[in-house]
């Protein structure tokens, strides 16, 4: 079964019917998502920040949800992702599959393994997001008329807070294209979880020093809101067809 993951600005799916509303308990707490249909295929919707964006990146309980997930019988996850262009020839709009990433988090759960009774395993990370699920994604974008960055390398910060004009120039240097607060440890756990885990990643804002507009939480909500319609008709595609 197709898990879609919604970030900032993706916090319900209007094309879900019959949805059933689950509250999973899980070893490292609660995780709460949505099973229902579209058309007659059957899929789950997870609010990553919650139904009315109250939790933060650094408090999302990403183990949970993961475990949650692959406990429902989700099999691939795709991802939505709302994030910061690293490069100043992107636009806000456009929409970036990441193929790797870079991982600045801190303090966070980030495994399934912390040894003793949970023993110890040590993720190879060498492709840490789906090829095979990635490409589906993008003949799903390409059915519908939507055009797809491939090769996105996902520079995860901590937040809450934005990034700084200088992080945002060290990030690029280091070879990331987008940067967001999300996108770890989900992946890690993903991997460790055996689950195939593509993220598509819509570019809300440029990086500080790319532009001289303020960012604010309210003007990538904004944004988001008028990638909606696209992201909707790509994930349709991706249900009928995954």
């Amino acid at each position: 079964m197709l898990a879609i993951i919604g970030g900032t600005g993706f916090y319900d799916f209007p094309l879900l019917k019959d949805a059933i509303e689950y509250i999973a308990e899980t070893p490292y707490g609660q995780a709460k998502y949505l099973i229902g249909r579209h058309n007659s295929k059957e899929f789950i919707f997870l609010s990553r920040h919650g139904l009315g964006h109250n939790i933060p990146p650094h408090m999302i309980n990403y183990r949970a949800n993961i475990y949650a997930l692959k406990k429902a019988g989700a099999a691939k996850v795709l991802a939505l992702n709302s994030v910061g262009g690293l490069l100043a020839t992107q636009k806000v709009g456009d929409i970036v599959m990441a193929t790797d990433m870079i991982d600045f988090t801190f303090n966070r759960e980030n495994t399934f393994y912390n040894g003793g009774d949970e023993g110890l395993y040590h993720a190879d990370m060498s492709c840490p997001y789906s090829l095979a699920l990635t490409d589906q994604i993008a003949v799903c974008a390409k059915m519908v008329g939507a055009k797809i960055i491939s090769g996105g390398i996902y520079a995860a910060t901590q937040g809450p807070r934005f990034e700084t004009p200088a992080e945002v120039r060290m990030l690029a240097g280091l070879g990331g294209t987008v940067v967001g607060m999300t996108g770890a440890p989900e992946v890690s756990l993903a991997v460790e979880a055996g689950l195939e885990y593509a993220a598509l990643c819509v570019i809300a804002n440029l990086g500080c020093g790319l532009t001289t507009e303020k960012i604010t939480l309210e003007s990538i909500q904004k944004q988001m809101q008028k990638s909606l319609l696209k992201v909707q008709h790509i994930l349709t595609e991706a249900i009928d067809k995954l």
